[in-house]
């Protein structure tokens, strides 16, 4: 009983190692950055860009300068406020950071980076910027001129619409005007609104748009490709899924591992009782057809005197010592010179005795 208790346990004790080796493993691949392929190097010497990105509100890229004209920038990643990250602009070569200090621009409101009274000075190149990240720039034009072309600072995903506006310094929209892309020009608008259905890759480009001799500021429309569901399902699932498997895996490991301890202990029980069985097969007997009578003569005083006759009696040696009897009869004698009565039947039969097996 003990060696079977200590064979389980060391059973289980190795399957335990090999599951948490299996996670071992499963998490050391899982997680464990692919190394660079040949003859390329990484450089690491200056901020990488990454899913931080500059918002900003409203989300144009073309201003007029005037009083009342703000624009509000901040910092996001994922969705969510990047803690950390600095607002930062280079306009005609120097660059600043947004601040409340006196060499700053803007001022910071919150978590927001806030330019107000926005003037041509405030023209330039915006991004987000840590000790280890950046974003991409966004080229922000504020312009003396009467006319702007409103295109998303940021950028579109393919498939989705985006609507381009031709306005006037007063904030209406032109009657009529003209769109350009990359200074050539691709259709007229009776409305001032180009409306490019589906955007595609090829829709990326630089516009601008005409009306009445003048001409808005250049803007570049950034397309981005649109995530497709089995990519954003499996990067959002494959991460649980894999220890998911692995624990699956190990838990049939375990199962398969009792299942044979349980098949062992079984075998080695049988083996324990099989002796025990032997004998006690041969121990059983059957008797089958045995009928006892009465004597007809019971004024028979001497029952000792019986005569006794085996029939049949064999051993057989084929088996285990098995035995069989067959028709054995006892009956009565009488007395010398006395013809004892008949009995009706033998006092005794047995009949087909056989030992079982």
């Amino acid at each position: 009983m003990l060696e079977e208790v200590f064979t389980s346990f060391t059973a289980v004790k190795i399957l335990y190692y090999i599951y948490v080796m299996s996670l071992w493993l499963l998490t050391s691949n899982l997680y464990e950055p692919c190394p660079p392929a040949a003859g390329v190097s990484l450089l690491l010497s200056g901020p990488t860009v990454s899913a931080v990105s500059l918002t900003v509100s409203p989300d144009v890229q073309q201003f007029f300068s005037r009083k009342a004209e703000k624009v509000s920038l901040s910092c996001a990643e994922d969705g969510q406020t990047a803690d950390g990250m600095k607002v930062k602009r280079t306009v005609e070569g120097k660059t600043q950071q947004c601040g409340n200090r006196r060499e700053d621009f803007g001022f910071i409101n919150d978590s927001f980076c806030i330019v107000s009274d926005l003037s041509r000075s405030d023209s330039g190149l915006y991004w987000c910027e840590s000790s280890d990240r950046s974003s991409e720039q966004i080229n922000i034009t504020v312009t003396d001129g009467a006319l702007i072309l409103e295109v998303p600072a940021l950028p579109v995903l393919t498939g989705s619409d985006v609507t381009l506006r031709c306005r006037l310094r007063s904030g209406l929209n032109t009657e009529s005007a003209d769109f350009l892309k990359n200074n050539i020009k691709i259709r007229s608008e009776p409305d001032g609104e180009f409306i490019i259905r589906g955007v595609q890759q090829s829709d990326e480009g630089f516009y601008s748009c005409d009306f009445d001799q003048a001409e808005s500021a250049r803007s570049r429309l950034r397309v981005k490709a649109s995530p497709s569901p089995s990519s954003s399902s499996v990067s959002g699932s494959s991460l649980p899924i894999v220890p998911l498997v692995a624990a699956l895996v190990s838990l049939l490991l375990v199962v398969l591992l009792l299942v044979a301890v349980l098949l062992l202990r079984r075998k080695q029980t049988g083996r324990k009782h099989e002796p025990d069985s032997d004998k006690s097969h041969l121990h059983e007997t059957t008797y089958a057809d045995v009928s006892i009578a009465q004597a007809a003569n019971r004024r028979e005083k001497h029952p000792a005197d019986l005569e006794t006759i085996y029939s049949g009696v064999k051993t057989q040696t084929a088996g285990l010592d098995d035995v069989t009897y067959g028709q054995v009869v006892i009956r009565g004698q009488g007395s010398a010179g006395v013809r004892p009565a008949q009995p009706s039947e033998p006092d005794m039969v047995y009949s087909s005795v056989r030992a079982g097996k």
